[in-house]
């Protein structure tokens, strides 16, 4: 028998275990190749709420975890939004989550700062331990967020004339559960020409899906959107409380009742008796703007006098406001002459309108003596008396000094505080001095005589000039303003109560009179006490009892100045449904509301210390009483001469 050599047999078995070894390599190999570091990472992410109010926050929990044997080193977890906008991130170097492990990772007080469903993804960055490379994982979460703020909406009433409107605020409960313990204040912009008067509302509660109107009252505005501050607190359904702020808007409407300008024509200057200036006073009783006011003049066949300029046109006229168009008219005797006015206005709306009215003008005989005279003249109505503004003119060449004007001594003329004289230094040549002047006038009296002293080449003068003058005697130093007369059978007044002097008034008492047709109601009286100069106080409401077709309501204003009682009697305008006709004129001049003395009472007198600064202390300002107009400046034409 032959034996095998013992290194053939050691040569065989090293073969056998190589090639065992390298199919073992194999194996392993292969099986490392199908398996990815990815496919033994899980990532994932949750909310501590998925579904909160707009800018509240939630706090995202990022959980890593190795399902194998690997081992993964994290290095950043960020937080993005839909917009790929960062929102929160962590870095987390140093912490290793082990194979069959996990990790957890917080990132606090997420805001969601926008309504509706919010995708949140998580973006782990990490790092495979065997093969030092770099992993990103991408897991997503949805947060829901709803606006806790109720759905608001302002709108504006019209205004009846240039009374108050009313505003009201729709609130919209847009949740599934109730809005409790809604308040809401309505703040105007400083600098606007709005004035809330009831600027707050409150609702206790508003069902899912309902809408409930807070209303707040204004006053003035012109028409065109007005801009408001917002504040509203509220309770939403989970019982948390909210207090927002925002601006919101409202269109503001013509008012409706439109009235028609105040219009009122004088003869301002006489030049050698041949040539005269008429002035055309447009007042504006609304509170909208009045644009490219058109007005002409026309006379009648038979007129001894022609028209040089018959029209002329007003950008525009404020509320309140009066403007002055001037025209010329050639020859024509002394006399009442009557013209026929065309007058067209542009509301704030585009709408143009056109009014035709019968007008009046006094043409005066020049002086043909006098060497000083008045150039022209403005009366209004004072609490004093009248106050009268002016300038004074010398004819030709001549010049005159230590000039005088005082009321003239006749029957029903006295000087009054606070100006019952004034001073002009000299006048030269076809130059004008200006003066002003208060007189006391008699009801009787329908034109102001005043005393003009003058020295001329060293000789003393007095001549008379007369201002025509039919307006009010005074005003009342307490009046009404703003007034809201409303209801049938009982009628209910509120507004305003202004002291027009410069000094206070006391013991003031707002009452309705009882007179045929009408009787005061169950609070017809309203005690408004002191009133500061030049102050208003608020006229709370007052009722009275009218019956049959009364148009107008008379209100008793009574009041105390240094210790002396007295008491001024108005007429206000009502609207009275019974009434066959209204109570207002219709020549666009202002209705009823004019005022008068208790014969009970004496008359105003302003007493040894008058005011100060004198007149009114609210400088002309114009009154609304019972939505009309009171123009208490009334502009007088005066003559004009030059002695050739």
């Amino acid at each position: 028998m032959v034996r095998p050599q013992r290194p053939q047999i050691l040569g065989i078995l090293l073969a056998v275990l190589c090639v065992a070894g390298a199919l073992s390599l194999a194996g392993v190999g292969s099986a490392g190749a199908t398996e990815s570091p990815e496919d033994n990472i899980n990532v994932t992410v949750t909310t501590s709420e998925d579904s909160v109010w707009v800018n509240e926050t939630v706090d995202v929990t990022v959980t890593i975890e190795s399902t194998g044997d690997q081992r993964y080193d994290v290095n950043e977890i960020t937080l993005v939004d839909e917009d790929g906008e960062t929102v929160a991130e962590k870095e987390s170097f140093g912490v290793t989550v082990n194979g069959g492990e996990e990790e957890t990772f917080r990132l606090r007080d997420v805001k969601i700062d926008e309504p509706g469903a919010i995708d949140l993804r998580a973006v782990a960055s990490v790092e495979y331990r065997l093969k030092q490379s770099d992993i990103t994982v991408v897991e997503s979460v949805t947060v829901t967020a709803t606006d806790p703020e109720p759905v608001v909406d302002l709108t504006a009433e019209r205004a009846v004339g240039g009374s108050e409107r009313t505003l009201s605020l729709g609130v919209g409960n847009p949740h599934n559960g109730s809005l409790n313990r809604v308040s809401a204040s309505l703040r105007a912009p400083d600098g606007t020409d709005v004035r809330l008067v009831d600027s707050t509302g409150t609702e206790a509660s508003i069902a899912p899906s309902e809408t409930r109107d807070i209303e707040f009252v204004a006053r003035g505005g012109s028409t065109g959107t007005q801009e408001f501050v917002l504040s509203m607190a509220f309770e939403t359904p989970d019982g948390e409380y909210w207090e927002v702020t925002r601006s919101v808007t409202a269109e503001f409407l013509e008012p409706a009742g439109l009235r028609a300008p105040v219009v009122d024509l004088a003869e301002k200057r006489v030049v050698g008796g041949s040539e005269r200036t008429l002035s055309l006073s447009v007042g504006n009783p609304n509170n909208v703007s009045l644009s490219r006011v058109d007005a002409s003049l026309s006379t009648p066949g038979e007129a001894d006098f022609t028209l040089a300029d018959a029209g002329d046109t007003v950008t525009e006229i404020d509320p309140s406001e009066t403007r002055t168009i001037e025209f010329t008219a050639q020859g024509g005797s002394a006399g009442t002459k009557e013209l026929t006015l065309s007058l067209g206005f542009e509301l704030s709306d585009g709408n143009y309108r056109e009014i035709t009215r019968q007008l009046t003008v006094e043409f005066r005989e020049p002086s043909e003596t006098a060497e000083v005279d008045i150039a022209e003249a403005s009366v209004s109505a004072t609490p004093n008396g009248v106050r009268i503004n002016g300038s004074l003119f010398t004819a030709g060449d001549l010049s005159v000094r230590d000039v005088r004007i005082t009321a003239a001594d006749a029957e029903g003329v006295e000087p009054a505080r606070p100006e019952p004289q004034s001073y002009i230094s000299s006048l030269s040549g076809d130059g004008t001095g200006s003066f002003e002047l208060t007189t006391a006038l008699a009801d009787d009296r329908e034109r102001i005589p005043l005393s003009v002293q003058y020295r001329t080449d060293g000789v003393e003068r007095t001549t008379t000039v007369e201002v025509p003058y039919s307006g009010p005697r005074s005003v009342p130093p307490v009046q009404l303003s703003s007034v809201d007369v409303s209801g049938s059978g009982t009628v209910s007044i509120t507004g305003e109560v202004a002291n027009t002097r410069g000094n206070p008034v006391a013991g003031v008492t707002v009452s309705v009179v009882d007179a045929e047709g009408v009787s005061p109601g169950t609070s017809g009286e309203f005690f408004a006490g002191s009133i500061e100069g030049g102050q208003f106080t608020p006229l709370e409401r007052i009722t009275a009892e009218v019956t049959g077709n009364r148009n107008t309501i008379p209100i008793e204003l009574s009041y105390s100045f240094r210790g002396t009682q007295y008491s001024t009697v108005v007429e206000v305008d009502y609207d009275n449904p019974n009434a066959s006709t209204g109570g207002g004129s219709d020549d666009g001049s202002a209705g009823s509301g004019g005022q008068a003395s208790d014969a009970s009472l004496p008359e105003f007198d302003p007493g040894s210390g008058g005011d100060s600064g004198g007149g009114s202390a609210l400088g002309g300002l114009p009154m609304l009483v019972g939505g009309v107009l009171v123009v208490v400046s009334l502009l007088i034409g005066a003559v004009v001469y030059r002695r050739r």
